[in-house]
């Protein structure tokens, strides 16, 4: 079944899922919600802490991105410190993907 919402993309990571996966899943059903005029509840509640500091940080990242994308206001989930990385974090290996 697939999350839907953010927050159950974190809940259920923390429950041992892998997060790949997941996201994959969930923006699956964002974007069918965005063509129904219904996605910004998806980014609601804010997701829970995650033990991984990159994917906590990523799922903060993800949340803005996507409430940029519909044009609404942010969440303001990427900016809480604990979801900032003192390096950069990059999901993919291949040196050709990390660009700052």
């Amino acid at each position: 079944m697939r999350p839907a919402t953010l927050a159950e993309v974190a809940q259920r990571r923390n429950g041992g899922e892998e997060l790949g996966p997941l996201l994959a899943e969930f923006l699956d059903t964002f974007y069918g919600a965005v063509k129904s005029k219904r996605a910004q509840p998806l980014l609601a509640p804010e997701p829970q802490h995650l033990p991984s500091a990159e994917e906590h940080a990523l799922l903060g990242a993800i949340g803005e991105h996507l409430a940029a994308a519909l044009e609404s206001h942010h969440t303001g989930m990427g900016e809480r410190s604990e979801r900032f990385l003192k390096r950069p974090y990059f999901t993919s290996p291949l040196e050709g993907s990390r660009r700052c």
